[in-house]
């Protein structure tokens, strides 16, 4: 059974998406996305989301370069 903030995360996750079908580029829906992913530690996902994101906006860099290496990190620690 999920529990509600499982559910929270999910339901943001298929909003995104929905959103990112439709636009792309939506900088917006792929940082909450990533961060919903990271919260349902799906960190594949949200390595992809911010490689996303820097393919788009590379002046996101510095910020996102050190969130990737922690998430790189916590995906080697989690055995996934």
């Amino acid at each position: 059974m999920l529990n509600i903030s499982q559910e929270k995360y999910d339901n943001t996750v298929k909003e995104c998406t929905k959103a990112l079908d439709l636009n792309p580029v939506y900088i917006k829906a792929l940082v909450k996305r990533g961060e919903a992913h990271e919260k349902l530690e799906h960190f594949e996902e949200t390595i992809a989301d911010m490689k996303n994101i820097l393919e788009i906006n590379p002046s996101k860099m510095i910020k996102l370069g050190r969130q990737l290496d922690e998430l790189s990190r916590l995906l080697q620690k989690s055995g996934k």
